[in-house]
């Protein structure tokens, strides 16, 4: 089941919300198979990303990518 996460980017402020498939846990597969051109992800397409709850400045919440599993 395909779920929205939220990636940080590397040449800006702000994360890009993408489709992820859970692996296990909190161990989810990045399924966006490019960058949109101009923007670098932390984590490239099909990484597996450790995910964690997030609650960003306008109060909304939703897991973060915080790290490769």
């Amino acid at each position: 089941m395909s779920v929205v996460v939220y990636m940080p980017l590397e040449n800006e402020d702000g994360w890009r919300p993408v489709h992820a498939d859970q692996v296990r846990g909190d161990v989810y597969e990045i399924t966006v198979d490019q960058e949109p051109r101009g923007e670098r992800w932390k984590f490239p397409p099909h990484s597996l990303v450790r995910c964690r709850e997030h609650t960003f400045e306008d109060g909304v919440t939703g897991l973060l990518a915080v790290e490769r599993a």
